[in-house]
């Protein structure tokens, strides 16, 4: 399909009928398409985001603590986590600081750095 800029809206839509009908392509099909495409393309992600919050959660059962968090949104996002001491308070994380950088417990953490000292 021929890429350029269009003055209005009226116009591409017509280049986009013309080029789709020039490949045998009905326009309603072509939308029907892309909008199954979509839906596809929607469920994968939903099935991925549930994927990685079950990923979480069973690392955080592995490590003795828990993934408080509900709802995955990307790994970026910050999620709530507790570790196994109940004197610790919980903390926020994303995906990607859990499970790709491996961090835990930050009180947990300097605890351990501290018994190490002594």
């Amino acid at each position: 399909m021929i890429i350029k800029a269009f003055s209005n809206i009226n116009t591409c839509i017509e280049t986009v009928k013309s080029e789709l009908t020039n490949l045998n392509i009905s326009f309603n099909n072509a939308i029907n398409e892309a909008e199954l495409h979509e839906k596809i393309w929607m469920k994968n992600r939903t099935n991925e985001k549930i994927d990685r919050l079950k990923k979480l959660k069973n690392l955080a059962i592995k490590k003795g603590g828990k993934c408080l968090s509900e709802h995955y949104f990307n790994v970026k996002n910050k999620m709530s986590f507790k570790c196994s001491n109940p004197s610790h308070s919980s903390w926020e994380a994303s995906y990607d600081q859990i499970f790709n950088q491996g961090t835990w417990c930050k009180q947990c953490y300097l605890e351990g750095r501290q018994k190490n000292k002594k």
